[in-house]
């Protein structure tokens, strides 16, 4: 994903800015929580898309966060 493309996308939640995380498969917003799947490259951007974590510590963007809601 471009630089350009990441500065324009925002979380369709709160409005924040979001990082790419994981290898660049998911989008995520740090302050909700909230992670968005980049499917063929293309970014998810629907809230009922987007997987919630409850502990906002797990989400390191290594790929071991796992404490979603459900």
């Amino acid at each position: 994903m471009s630089d350009e493309l990441l500065k324009i996308l925002v979380c369709p939640e709160d409005k924040g800015p979001l990082e790419l995380v994981e290898g660049g498969k998911f989008l995520l917003n740090p302050r909700n929580g909230y992670r968005y799947p980049i499917r063929n490259g293309i970014p998810v951007m629907l809230i009922e898309e987007g997987k919630k974590f409850r502990d906002l510590s797990l989400v390191n963007g290594s790929g071991e966060s796992s404490k979603e809601t459900a």
